[in-house]
């Protein structure tokens, strides 16, 4: 039996979520204490995009949905993007804000991602406070291009949910997202916090495995057979 806290290599799972950009997403809620202390954790996602992923928009993987005043602090990963928020095929954006708006902004070039495959991100937030990322494709660390690399200092819990995929947020598309994911996990103080194997190949619920109970709801996206 899978058990949470065990690694999962690429290709284990039959089934995964697809996004089409319009209204897809999976709303993981605001994950109880997870936003202050984010400082402390790491984030892995399995996905693939389309072969030669270029859509002419920004991508949004995964992030915190803020308000629109942009006073909450954020944390998000964009695809086809660039350390200055500008639309790049190729290249990934990380971005993390605190609560007095200390920002770190930074890319990464793989044209790999966007290959059509199934790949792993992984995010290691836990030099946040040193103003630094770090980050692994596929169990490769990345070389990291800074745009901003502020010390991140106090952040709030989450007021709206972490989201994998594009919400409509007030009736405008919030970028775009054509994805398909497999999994997703938060590490936080080097435990489970937040396990998703997804894996149900039904309904609109993805389980948290770690034992904390964060289930996922999913919005319009569609369960596919994986075919690897």
């Amino acid at each position: 039996a899978l058990r949470a806290g065990r690694r999962l290599e690429v290709g284990m799972m039959p089934w995964a979520v697809s996004c089409d950009g319009v209204d897809d997403y999976i709303s993981l809620g605001t994950l109880g204490n997870f936003g202050s202390q984010r400082n402390n954790s790491v984030i892995e996602i399995t996905f693939k995009t389309p072969r030669d992923y270029a859509p002419g928009a920004i991508t949004n993987l995964f992030g915190q949905q803020n308000s629109s005043s942009g006073a909450a602090a954020w944390l998000r990963v964009d695809l086809c993007t660039n350390r200055n928020v500008e639309y790049a095929p190729g290249y990934t954006h990380f971005y993390h804000r605190d609560d007095n708006n200390r920002t770190i902004s930074c890319e990464i070039h793989n044209e790999a991602l966007y290959d059509g495959e199934y790949h792993t991100l992984l995010i290691d937030y836990r030099d946040s406070g040193l103003g630094r990322l770090k980050v692994f494709v596929d169990d490769v660390a990345q070389q990291i291009t800074y745009r901003v690399a502020n010390s991140i200092g106090e952040c709030s819990n989450f007021a709206y949910p972490l989201v994998v995929g594009a919400r409509n947020a007030g009736g405008i598309i919030d970028r775009h997202a054509e994805i398909t994911v497999k999994r997703f996990k938060i590490t936080l103080n080097d435990q489970p916090y937040a396990e998703y194997l997804i894996d149900e190949g039904q309904g609109n619920i993805i389980h948290d495995i770690s034992g904390n109970d964060y289930h996922g709801t999913i919005h319009g996206a569609t369960w596919v057979w994986v075919d690897d």
